[in-house]
């Protein structure tokens, strides 16, 4: 983070970036999940990174960290885990407190779509 410091840069350094592209559209199977929420605070929740990111022990955390948060009145989580630990919400009995988005994202712009 001290790079744009040592190296002096300020707004008219950084390159133009082209703008990220976001589905019009939340697919719908999503969407149906995030209407029956419609009246709370949606919070997204992600545990674990890549299982094959040999460091990804430093930045994944057990879904049950998550789960005092689903308690809370007024809040709604979703999951937006995808592939190898998508698994771990059933297992910790949790399908009730957290909505499963996760397997109807099929790239980021549909996880964009859906914030």
């Amino acid at each position: 983070m001290s790079l744009p410091g040592i190296f002096e840069t300020d707004l008219r350094s950084i390159p133009p970036v082209p703008d990220l592209y976001v589905h019009e559209q939340t697919p719908p199977a999503a969407q149906r999940l995030l209407d029956l929420a419609a009246d709370r605070y949606r919070v997204g929740i992600v545990w674990s990174g890549r299982t094959d990111f040999k460091q990804n022990y430093k930045r994944a955390v057990s879904v049950e960290r998550f789960l005092p948060l689903a308690r809370i009145p007024g809040v709604q989580l979703y999951s937006l885990q995808k592939g190898p630990c998508e698994h771990e919400l059933a297992e910790a009995g949790a399908r009730e407190l957290v909505f499963e988005l996760g397997p109807h994202l099929n790239d980021f712009a549909d996880t964009a779509a859906v914030a």
